[in-house]
């Protein structure tokens, strides 16, 4: 689940400011009133046979299920409202810099808010907002959100018609409802610390970190009617895990982590007492899920371990267990006491499944929407073998990298670092487009030998560190291995930094000895200069002749030969350093050189 704002914004002040976007007075959508209960329209129901979602595919994201429709997100950053009667999907309109939030469960309220985060500034707000009712399909409300200091803050959440704001300068909380004509702005509590909403909600309560505490907010009195105390992060070397917070009328749930395992954290609301339950064991980076009734819905989105990674349903009560899907992706509140999840089955494959207690009282998971992948069933993607162990680069333009997979529908990641430096590759590989499947069963890419993605330059010769990531096409969960290979080129003449590429060596006016690299172009078919980068070795400037000699020391690595103004020979061997630029301590040739005007590199006339 998304977490209400980064560990990077918990640090940093935020600022909102808040008006009607005309002189007359605000006139909220449809949706954002508040109905009494008996005038709530029942949701619409979905059509017999799923519809499809195509664009859930392979990254999307369910952001927010209300009583109409459902809020999405694809891979590529595209917000949608999909209806259930019918699967029509609407794009949400946004530009750089905006983000998307649903008006929480039930709710068809969208909000596209527009971050301001710049260079050098000291808080990161909120500047607009467009508040579409996507029940009624009426245009939306545009606010501008600089007219007042009062409403200061971050929108970090929204339930119902009020917008979640955190005021971190202020070390306050507040909650803007826009439902009545007027923005009104009620504060909740002050000297709070980083205090920030957490995006679980019900059209009630909200719950908002303080800190290290998780404090439940009534949303119509304003008031503060829980503290919770979640145990202490872990320290480093365990890494950072974005805790999650879960709201039903009954209860409220965190997430921890303890004694290297998954925890789920749960209090009867007006309660202290707090139950723990390991979930599962530490190799997951995040979880999806929330309450629903007297069941908490779970699934790790990450992580090594099965069945770790499907969906259940755990019982709050006796804690029995229900497995609901294969894998989950992520799960969002709905109305009327559902869930929404994005998932597999092997049963149904991939797509968005209803989940509600049945009439036995167990919850049970129904396929509303397909995204069309292909049905692998359930078996995990594993990763077989293949790996490349040595890549000679020697003569050739490109060189074929692959790995094989229980399945060949699967999209990988791969990165390739220099080990001991930060110069990497990075590629996606995508069958479904029409490469990186092969015939031995294997995935991969033609490399052309080259490393740093903007500024590409020859691989040098050394060991590389390779992390492969394979994502399947139906939906589960992904699998990461790594390994190492070697990269090998024969020795080539004027090639000091080990790359297979000859280098140009120059002198500048101080002294200090420049290297410039070169890469063939194939775009142009030239052989092209890298950025310039100084050997480290200053006082070249007592040499009045520096010669590029080619092998002459016998050591496989281009030497450099150089003369002082006395007339003395000095030989400074290369070392064919992967830090680029490498030669050893200067060797004494002989005198009398200064008998001539000229003197030029060679090679290895005597073998």
């Amino acid at each position: 689940m998304r977490t209400a704002l980064s560990r990077r914004r918990l640090t940093i002040s935020v600022g909102v400011v808040l008006a009607a976007v005309t002189a007359t007075s605000f006139t909220a959508p449809t949706a954002l009133a508040a109905p009494a209960p008996a005038a709530l329209a029942q949701p619409a129901q979905a059509a017999t046979a799923p519809f499809k979602v195509p664009f859930l595919a392979s990254g999307g994201e369910l952001l927010n299920a209300g009583r109409t429709g459902f809020l999405s997100e694809d891979a590529d950053g595209t917000a949608r409202w999909t209806r259930y009667a019918d699967g029509v999907s609407k794009v949400i309109a946004k530009n750089e810099g905006d983000y998307v939030l649903g008006g929480g469960a039930g709710s068809d309220v969208v909000v596209v808010a527009h971050e301001v985060n710049e260079a050098g500034a000291e808080e990161i707000h909120t500047s607009t907002v467009k508040v579409f009712d996507m029940a009624s399909g009426a245009a939306p409300v545009a606010l501008d959100l600089n007219a007042s200091q009062e409403t200061h803050g971050f929108v970090g959440a929204v339930a119902g018609s009020t917008l979640l704001v955190s005021d971190q300068p202020r070390q306050t909380l507040k909650l803007i409802d826009i439902s009545g004509g007027q923005p009104t702005v009620r504060t909740v509590g002050d000297s709070y610390f980083e205090p920030t909403w957490m995006r679980d909600t019900l059209s009630d309560t909200a719950v908002a970190r303080n800190h290290d505490r998780d404090l439940v907010i009534d949303l119509k009195t304003g008031q503060q009617v829980g503290t919770y105390q979640p145990a202490p992060e872990p320290d480093w070397p365990k890494p950072y895990v974005p805790r999650s917070s879960f709201l039903s009328p009954t209860h409220v749930g965190w997430t921890e982590r303890t004694d290297d395992k998954l925890v789920l954290a749960t209090a009867v609301r007006g309660q202290d007492e707090v139950v723990r339950t390991p979930l599962g064991p530490d190799d997951s980076t995040t979880i999806t899920g929330g309450l629903l009734g007297d069941w908490f819905l779970w699934g790790a989105t990450t992580g090594n371990a099965t069945p770790w990674h499907a969906f259940w349903a755990r019982s709050l009560k006796d804690g029995s267990t229900v497995k609901l899907l294969d894998h989950a992706t992520n799960a969002v509140k709905g109305p009327d006491g559902t869930f929404l999840v994005l998932g597999t089955t092997a049963a149904d494959g991939a797509g968005v499944y209803r989940v509600a207690v049945g009439a036995d009282g167990k919850p049970a998971a129904s396929l509303i929407a397909s995204t069309g992948e292909p049905n692998d069933g359930a078996t995990p993607l594993a990763y077989v073998g293949g790996a490349p162990v040595t890549v000679d680069l020697d003569g050739v333009a490109k060189t074929r990298l692959s790995w094989k997979f229980s399945t060949t529908r699967a999209d990988l990641t791969v990165e390739l670092r220099r080990k001991g430096s930060w110069e990497t590759f990075e590629t996606v590989v995508r069958p479904a487009s029409g490469s990186g499947a092969h015939p031995d069963g294997s995935l991969g890419f033609d490399w052309a030998g080259e490393v740093e993605k903007w500024r590409p330059r020859p691989a040098p010769n050394g060991t590389y560190e390779w992390t492969v990531t394979a994502r399947p096409w139906n939906g589960m969960p992904s699998v990461t291995t790594s390994g190492t290979l070697t990269v090998t080129r024969s020795p080539k003449a004027h090639d000091f930094d080990d790359d297979g590429a000859p280098d140009l060596v120059a002198r500048d006016r101080n002294g200090y000895l420049d290297q410039i690299g070169t890469r063939w172009d194939d775009a142009t078919g030239r052989l092209v200069p890298l950025d310039n980068s100084t050997s480290g070795l200053r006082g070249w400037n007592i040499y009045d002749r520096v010669e590029s000699a080619g092998d002459i020391a016998g050591t496989n690595a281009a030497d450099l030969v150089t003369r002082d103004r006395d007339g003395v020979l000095w030989l400074h061997r290369g070392t064919g350093s992967q830090t680029r630029v490498g030669y050893e301590s200067r060797v004494r040739i002989g005198g009398g050189w200064n008998t001539y005007t000229e003197f030029t590199g060679g090679s290895d006339l005597t073998g």
